[in-house]
């Protein structure tokens, strides 16, 4: 799972998305997104 932070209307957001590790032909490692979430916010957020 991968955050991306970003500022929109002088307030900070957050959005994740679920990504895979892909070894390119060139030995490199690239993420491909698998899923995208959008912006999961302090209500939508279960925490165990």
């Amino acid at each position: 799972m991968r955050s991306t932070n970003r500022k929109k209307d002088g307030k900070d957001h957050r959005y994740f998305s679920v990504v895979e590790n892909r070894r390119l032909f060139s030995g490199k490692t690239a993420q491909r997104t698998v899923l995208y979430l959008g912006e999961i916010n302090d209500q939508q957020a279960v925490i165990p």
